[in-house]
């Protein structure tokens, strides 16, 4: 039971999240997902993690291949900033969370949250959001994703 209840509660992440489904299916089938550096914890790890989205890329060519940098982004993103939507709904949980943040050498999620907030440039992205901010070229975020999709690597991670 316990399981059924993660695996809904990691299926509603990566939906979220908006994820490719490779990845959400890598995960169903393996129960396998990169650490908060983009590591495994053993090669043999990332191997069948890998064959996994091998798998899904192959029944599912309309999808397209999953452009791990960007699906990575997407992930630890989602992982930082959990813990805080679920701090403002509850605020018992909330406490805790500011506990985590007080001592974060202990806690892998504190530093998630801390260093993704950290690397966002200035909080821009955070308070306006995709769509209104522009990247450092000076076009606008549409180009820029349209840019980074016909660029992107599809290389696993």
């Amino acid at each position: 039971m316990a399981n059924e209840v993660f695996d809904a509660f990691a299926e509603l992440g990566f939906r979220q999240a908006g994820m490719h489904p490779a990845w959400f299916q890598a995960y169903r089938e393996t129960k396998i997902m990169p650490t908060m550096d983009g590591s495994f914890h053993r090669d043999e790890d990332r191997r069948v993690w890998q064959d996994a989205v091998d798998r899904y890329q192959r029944l599912h060519l309309a999808a397209g291949p999953p452009c791990h940098p960007r699906e990575f982004a997407k992930w630890r993103a989602h992982q930082a900033m959990a813990p805080l939507e679920m701090a403002v709904a509850d605020p018992e949980f909330g406490l805790i969370v500011l506990e985590w943040l007080r001592d974060r050498t202990d806690n892998h999620r504190a530093r998630a949250v801390v260093g993704f907030l950290s690397e966002t440039e200035d909080g821009q992205e955070l308070v306006r959001g995709p769509e209104r901010s522009r990247d450092r070229s000076g076009g606008s975020p549409r180009r820029a994703r349209g840019r980074a999709r016909r660029t992107a690597a599809s290389e696993p991670i």
